[in-house]
């Protein structure tokens, strides 16, 4: 059965966030998240991947997954995210840093 995306926006906006975080943030970072978050709630009715089980909730973790990107050194390439599991923080680390290689390990 493909998977049906609802257009609305959920209303993500993490200006204010990232911009006393970095000036690297992806341009396109709010809409991946938006389009990350529909789909974390859609395959988390069947999958169980994560125990946050609404948007409010996957904007938290979002949030968190994207706090540690002022303490990255500066000129970084690659890094990795042990026990990613349904990607928080490494995948939207990768989204917003997508000059930046993230490896996802888990297990």
């Amino acid at each position: 059965m493909p998977l049906s995306l609802d257009k609305s926006n959920i209303g993500y906006n993490f200006g204010i966030i990232t911009e006393k975080t970095t000036d690297t943030i992806a341009d396109n970072f709010d809409k991946n998240c938006e389009v990350f978050t529909k789909l974390i709630l859609s395959y988390n009715k069947v999958h169980n991947i994560t125990g946050a089980k609404d948007i409010e909730a996957i904007k938290a973790n979002i949030e968190d997954s994207i706090y540690p990107i002022r303490y990255l050194p500066h000129g970084i390439k690659n890094t990795i995210d042990v026990g990613s599991g349904a990607g928080f923080p490494g995948l939207i680390l990768a989204m917003a840093l997508p000059d930046i290689h993230f490896t996802l390990l888990s297990r």
